[in-house]
């Protein structure tokens, strides 16, 4: 399982930008929020997470046979932050990186369980832990809605986690966890020993 390759995009299709707007009329924001969601998806499964070139600033450009290469203008720095959804994207996968690569809970393909399915409200709760005793639980709101105290029920630990994605403390107290989310977002809570 760990040999299994985990993609949002390959040169086979077009672009996630290009596949959003041009098939879901789907832009800006609204489109970078989505593809923030597939990165933590991406990134927090089990396998082994393949980038697309240009996929991690947020290339737009439609599928060819002619060469292309990434328009790195696109995280230049701009006085007017005409880019800073590109630049925020690229800072993001960044940090995933950088956060697979240091915690142990990514290192093994067979430590993982699905926590919570709630298909109605359409979300969806995984954890990876090490031996070491890493864990991470990623919580996914995968509809267009604002999901307000929305309760999560068997979260492994008691305790203080750290949300990464927007970098803060929380507490779990019997299992469960009560938790806001905007339309889908994804989060990632961290608890390391």
């Amino acid at each position: 399982m760990s040999n299994f390759i985990c993609s949002l995009g390959n040169h086979d299709h077009h672009r996630l930008l290009v596949e959003l707007g041009k098939e879901r009329n789907i832009f800006g924001k609204d489109a970078f929020q989505r593809i923030r969601l597939g990165a933590i998806i991406q990134m927090t499964a089990i396998g082994i997470p393949m980038i697309w070139m240009g996929e991690e600033i947020g290339e737009y450009k439609s599928k060819t046979l002619d060469m292309s290469k990434i328009d790195w203008t696109l995280i230049e720095y701009k006085l007017n932050n005409s880019n800073i959804l590109n630049t925020d994207l690229f800072e993001f996968y960044c940090g995933l990186c950088r956060l697979r690569t240091k915690n142990s809970a990514f290192y093994n393909s067979t430590n993982f369980q699905f926590l919570h399915q709630d298909n109605e409200r359409k979300v969806l709760v995984y954890h990876r832990w090490s031996d070491k005793g890493d864990h991470i639980v990623v919580i996914l709101n995968l509809s267009n809605d604002y999901l307000n105290d929305h309760r999560i029920p068997n979260i492994p630990l008691n305790g203080k986690w750290h949300e990464w994605t927007l970098n803060y403390d929380l507490f779990v107290e019997n299992h469960q966890l009560t938790i806001s989310l905007t339309k889908h977002e994804g989060k990632i809570l961290v608890q390391t020993v």
